[in-house]
């Protein structure tokens, strides 16, 4: 248990010992690629956690999507706007296949309720024939 506590993450047995089960497992060990460090991406009290998939708004918590963490995550580098127009070519060069305007609009909506509902406040807000900007 001292060696658990130590930082362990592995053992072998001497009742179970092979020694190929052993190549197996340092083989393992070495694949392992260094540990990504994750960029908390901030937009006021907005808070997007890229490794979690997950938006923090002053203390709540928000799962989301796939499509949600792209918009949210494309609009909070842009300075808090999304022109509805560059995101859709965006997502085509990203996801190779085009997402129709009605759709983004759809998704973008349910996102939109999804954060006043869990929040209580309307930080999504739609500009007339341009896209979307975050008001926080």
């Amino acid at each position: 248990m001292d060696c658990l506590s130590r930082g362990l993450d592995d053992y072998v047995l001497k009742d179970n010992y092979s020694q190929h089960s052993l190549e197996c497992r340092i083989l393992k060990l070495l694949s392992y690629s260094t540990p990504q460090i994750w960029e908390v991406k901030n937009f006021s009290y907005l808070n997007l956690l890229p490794h979690m998939k997950e938006l923090c708004f002053k203390k709540t918590r928000i799962r989301l999507t796939d499509f949600e963490y792209t918009f949210l995550n494309y609009t909070i580098d842009r300075q808090g706007y999304c022109n509805i127009k560059e995101f859709q070519q965006y997502l085509s060069c990203t996801n190779k296949r085009e997402i129709p305007k009605e759709n983004l609009v759809v998704y973008i909506n349910r996102l939109k309720q999804k954060i006043e509902y869990q929040c209580g406040h309307r930080c999504i807000k739609s500009k007339y024939g341009e896209g979307y900007y975050l008001d926080i």
